[in-house]
């Protein structure tokens, strides 16, 4: 399987975000963010810490999954009780790069059913394709939080 190995981040300037390639500019030592159409180039300066990989998937509405994203999905617990009445429930994690790959951390619910399924890859990508993509932790970080 192959990808496109892609990047974006939040431009510095106006708080969107850029997609493209990634650089850090030792020069004026800053993270950047390389877009290109069919005319030109565009180089935006981007917050470090917003940079994010695209995944090389989709989320069930077809949107680019990029590490950084909070994604929801349905869970059924760690032990699994799917079989149960009214026991499924909606997640929520954040995607991550760690160890060389993609997977879920900062789960909403920690008593997931998904965790076990995180050393898989195929789950973990059947999981993250069968969610949906609700927003950026680095915008809406308050999509983790707990309330009552």
């Amino acid at each position: 399987m192959t990808r496109d190995i892609k990047f974006r981040g939040k431009r510095v300037d106006t708080g969107e975000w850029a997609y493209g390639y990634y650089c850090f500019n030792p020069f004026f030592k800053r993270a950047e963010i390389f877009s290109f159409d069919d005319t030109r180039s565009y180089v935006y300066e981007v917050i470090p810490e917003s940079v994010g990989q695209y995944t090389g998937l989709h989320d069930k509405n077809g949107v680019e999954v990029y590490e950084g994203d909070v994604v929801q999905f349905d869970d059924t617990g760690e032990e699994g009780y799917e079989y149960k009445e009214g026991f499924d429930f909606t997640n929520r994690a954040v995607v991550v790069f760690e160890n060389g790959r993609f997977t879920l951390d900062e789960f909403l619910d920690t008593n997931s059913g998904v965790v076990e399924e995180l050393n898989d890859h195929e789950e973990l990508y059947t999981t993250i394709e069968n969610s949906e993509v609700i927003g950026s932790i680095y915008d809406n970080p308050s999509l983790l939080e707990v309330h009552p």
